[in-house]
């Protein structure tokens, strides 16, 4: 167990505030979270452990190395755009330039692409699509705000490997 004047920590590096949690013979008393050991490719708490401690949580908690299985931890931007294949994205764009005034959306221009323009457009390669009235080194790019469901609605099986509930099991 880990110990400082201002914060206790327990097993695999549970940390609450500012109450006492009793698990596996081990008290937990807590602050703020601090850096702790390194993780373990182990789950420290079953689902039922897990479940008993946010029910009896007064303040909130960090749990450590609880999402190192879940896939969507191995999704990258590239892995996303092979996925998406050729759907076209709604992107934002504006000049980079410092100004005293904000850039509101309708002062935007819009552009449909592909998340692969858009990647190849950050990288300075060519057949970036709509993208090429647009310097990269005068322009960014923004997204905007998307509903992944949306995105991947031809692909539900996105999201079925991605169940992350409590009861799941380690």
């Amino acid at each position: 167990m880990f110990h400082s004047r201002r914060c206790h920590l327990g097993l695999a590096g549970f940390a609450v505030r500012p109450q006492h949690v009793h698990l596996r013979g081990h008290m937990f008393v807590g602050c703020a979270p601090q850096a702790m050991a390194a993780v373990t490719p182990i789950k420290p708490f079953s689902p039922e452990e897990t479940r008993w401690i946010l029910d009896s949580l007064q303040q909130p908690a960090v749990f450590l190395n609880m999402t190192h299985d879940w896939p969507v931890i191995r999704w990258t931007a590239e892995h996303l755009s092979g996925c998406l294949d050729d759907r076209l994205i709604r992107f934002r764009l504006g000049r980079k330039q410092a100004t005293n005034t904000p850039l509101f959306e309708t002062q935007c221009s819009y552009i449909e692409a592909t998340a692969a323009q858009f990647l190849r457009w950050t990288q300075h390669q060519t057949d970036v699509g709509p993208f090429s009235k647009y310097p990269y080194t005068e322009y960014w790019a923004y997204a905007d705000y998307k509903y992944i469901t949306v995105l991947f609605q031809d692909q539900p099986f996105m999201f079925e490997l991605q169940d992350t509930r409590l009861d799941k099991g380690p």
